[in-house]
């Protein structure tokens, strides 16, 4: 169950993701190979990924830009060093969208 619903009510999301899938269909190389079975491109993918995720979910700050204030999911948390009190810290479309930005630069 997902109390504050899916990234897709996130307009900023929604917004990121169209940008994304214009450049994929202007870009009709894209559709000529069989993807899923590219097991080097695969496991590039997942690393970048996996880099991105690491390397923005440990950033103290936020994007607010990235973030639409009428979509309330929060994808982590930080700790406060001094009290050592837990706080939500990166909101979920934020997040999705600085990882898959990063990923990107990280793959290019």
């Amino acid at each position: 169950e997902f109390p504050y619903g899916t990234p897709f009510k996130s307009v900023l999301w929604q917004t990121q993701v169209r940008i994304i899938a214009k450049k994929i269909l202007i870009n009709n190389r894209i559709f000529l190979d069989d993807w899923f079975n590219q097991r080097f491109t695969a496991h590039l993918s997942r690393l970048s990924l996996m880099l991105s995720d690491h390397y923005y979910s440990s950033k103290p700050e936020v994007t607010r830009q990235w973030q639409d204030p009428n979509y309330q999911a929060y994808a982590n948390t930080g700790v406060n060093a001094e009290s050592g009190y837990k706080y939500r810290k990166q909101k979920l479309d934020e997040h999705n969208i600085a990882v898959g930005i990063n990923a990107g630069d990280i793959a290019t």
